[in-house]
């Protein structure tokens, strides 16, 4: 296969930019483990190498950062995730290509080598080590790092994604994860992955197996006449609670959306390649969702609202909405419609305490200041909740101008650290009966802290 890296890279063009400035400012990576307990966990079930399908036995097995922490990657669980010792060694050995650390001696010179190993290091996780053949130059030096230049015997059924996306007690959520029945030692041809990358598809890499969709993911002619049988209420009911195939199209959809927000419509786009990939010839979204054992009257975002509400982010300020994967989970009181009702994620709090500390002073009321906070678009949602909270934390009359004064001469991470004092100590009012403030200080905490992060790693930025 023809190196396709320089197709890739307006897809990781962020990871890239990253990596550029790393080198230029001779930054130093560092790394750490997944801890213990987690590790602990992966052993205790017989995890999988998510590269080779090796079982995790004593200590056969590393944390991998997926974005190398020598290019910029950062040390959080997003960018980690645990493999083989052999296959860790086999994807350092890729990073030595290089040359010996530091690699910034060597820019610019090494850049256009930097960018096709960042890609392979990347897309080899994402979309499966199948799709680093799109990277050849690199793919053919892990492979005979790693097995000779053979092929794995077999593939991941039973692998974990990046740690954010799992805790202790988690089924294996690794993307491409195979079916146990479909070891390429067993002479049969594999299936088909549900989560064959999109991009796979774009640039022209596709497997040889050409298998039908699985029979999960289609009803049969029963089935349909069933369901149309069924009282109507009673069809009602299994709209509003899908079952079938959820993890499936949890899955799926997490994979599809990926890591930037995306307009529905988008998604609709991708969703529709992804059928055609898996041979369905009707490629329409009301299709896709039937064939997950949605009703007829649910459409795209309804299906997952039901099913990710906790995990996506909307903005619904569009006529088509725009989704993304939330990284904070949603706290009853904290960041829902009722209670403080903060807004979905810390990042959104942060930045809006910025922009009040340069331009609160500028306005001579509360209308003018959400109205402006209105107009800048910060928010999603109504400012108003927002604001009020922040008024009663500095001035118990919700009084504009005295809570203002004292907003403007602070610091931003101490305004966090004002809210959260007070509502850990005070009942939220305005709310009949008020909860408890044990029931929303330890999600609060949690929040702040994730608030305060974001302001220090701007910080750190500027």
């Amino acid at each position: 296969m023809s190196d396709k890296s320089h197709l890739l890279e307006p897809r990781y063009n962020q990871q890239i930019l990253i990596a550029e400035k790393h080198l230029q400012t001779k930054a130093k990576g560092k790394g750490t483990k997944i801890n213990k307990e987690r590790i602990g966990y992966l052993v205790e079930i017989g995890a999988q190498c998510p590269i080779c399908g090796i079982r995790f036995e004593g200590g056969n097995h590393n944390t991998e950062h997926i974005f190398p922490s020598g290019l910029g990657g950062e040390n959080k669980n997003h960018n980690k995730i645990q493999m083989c010792v052999a296959c860790n060694s086999a994807r350092n050995q890729i990073l030595q290509l290089l040359g010996h650390p530091p690699w910034y001696d060597r820019y610019p010179e090494n850049f256009e080598h930097v960018k096709k190993v960042l890609i392979w290091c990347l897309i080899t996780v994402e979309d499966g080590i199948h799709s680093g053949k799109q990277v050849p130059e690199i793919h053919d030096k892990f492979m005979q790092y790693r097995t000779g230049g053979q092929e794995f015997p077999n593939k991941p059924t039973k692998s974990f994604g990046p740690a954010s996306t799992w805790v202790v007690g988690d089924n294996p959520n690794y993307l491409h994860n195979h079916s146990p029945n479909n070891r390429t030692q067993s002479g049969k041809a594999p299936t088909t992955s549900l989560t064959l990358s999109v991009f796979d598809w774009i640039f022209g890499y596709k497997s040889k197996a050409k298998t039908p969709p699985s029979k999960n993911l289609r009803k049969t002619t029963d089935e349909r006449a069933k369901a149309e049988s069924e009282p109507k209420v009673e069809r009602a009911k299994a709209e509003s609670e899908p079952k079938v195939e959820r993890k499936l199209f949890t899955n799926l959809i997490r994979d599809l959306i990926g890591e930037d927000s995306i307009y529905l419509q988008e998604l609709g786009k991708r969703i529709a390649v992804h059928q055609k990939e898996n041979g369905m010839g009707d490629t329409t979204t009301k299709t896709f969702l039937k064939s997950y054992g949605f009703g007829s009257k649910t459409g795209l975002l309804k299906a997952i609202q039901m099913t990710l509400a906790g995990e996506v982010v909307y903005n619904r300020e569009s006529q088509s909405p725009k989704i993304g994967l939330s990284t904070h989970p949603i706290t009853k009181f904290v960041n829902t419609h009722s209670g403080l009702r903060l807004p979905r994620e810390p990042q959104a709090f942060s930045d809006i305490l910025v922009w009040l500390s340069t331009s609160m002073q500028d306005f001579e009321n509360h209308i003018e200041c959400r109205e402006a906070i209105r107009e800048a678009n910060l928010l999603a949602k109504s400012p108003v909740p927002l604001l009020l909270g922040l008024y009663k934390v500095f001035n118990e009359d919700q009084e504009y101008l005295e809570a203002s004064k004292i907003i403007v001469t602070i610091k931003p991470h101490q305004v966090c650290e004002k809210y959260l004092e007070y509502y850990s100590n005070n009942k939220i009012s305005g709310m009949d009966p008020a909860p408890a403030t044990s029931e929303i200080k330890e999600g609060l905490t949690k929040y702040m802290n994730a608030a305060i992060s974001h302001l220090s790693a701007a910080d750190e930025v500027a």
